[in-house]
């Protein structure tokens, strides 16, 4: 049996590390079975295997953005981008990667915003409900991820859900914390109760 989950676990890298440094047709022609498979194991029980499949479906639909790329910026927004990138060490592919102090791309190539659509209500309800801390830090990685690969519009409607689960996490009101904290009054009884 946990031969079986780490044998799954380990595919999952795989298909993220493909995902990312693979060819633009391979990502657009597996992606579909292996989204399924991530978002599946998203909801696994066994919270390393989920983690492994939110960080999965996160590198899957950015890599998406090197099948079909952001339009083209502007001449001075492209210019903006590499003052910016200048500024902060950091390299820029401005027909694909949204910078703060861009202006935000007007609409998201269509696989990748019909992707996000799918996406985003499962990675909310994961922050929301998951008592696996693991798996919630996933969750925001992968929404900093779309959020500095697509700009603001990677998040639609729900933009308003997406601040508040970060607050709830920023505040320890989120349902892991309150898991965890759980745990510790439990152990702090069981102390008490062996002294």
């Amino acid at each position: 049996r946990l031969e079986a989950l780490y044998a799954k676990q380990e595919a999952l890298k795989a298909m993220d590390s493909l995902a990312t440094y693979g060819p633009p047709s391979a990502i657009g022609r597996f992606f579909e079975p292996m989204a399924e498979i991530c978002l599946s194991y998203a909801t696994h029980q066994y919270s390393e295997l989920a983690a492994s499949g939110v960080k999965c479906l996160s590198a899957l639909i950015v890599g998406l953005a090197r099948v079909q790329p952001l339009p083209e910026l502007p001449p001075d927004a492209v210019a903006t981008a590499q003052e910016l990138a200048l500024s902060r060490f950091t390299e820029v592919d401005p027909g694909r990667r949204w910078l703060p102090g861009l202006p935000a791309p007007i609409g998201l190539p269509p696989l990748v915003g019909a992707r996000l659509a799918t996406a985003l209500p499962v990675l909310l309800d994961l922050m929301a409900k998951q008592k696996s801390a693991d798996v919630v830090a996933a969750c925001c990685a992968a929404l900093e991820s779309f959020a500095a690969h697509f700009g603001p519009g990677a998040f639609g409607d729900t933009f308003d859900t997406v601040m508040e689960q970060c607050i709830a996490l920023a505040t320890e009101q989120s349902a892991c914390q309150r898991h965890l904290a759980g745990d510790e009054e439990d152990a702090g009884d069981d102390d008490d109760a062996q002294s």
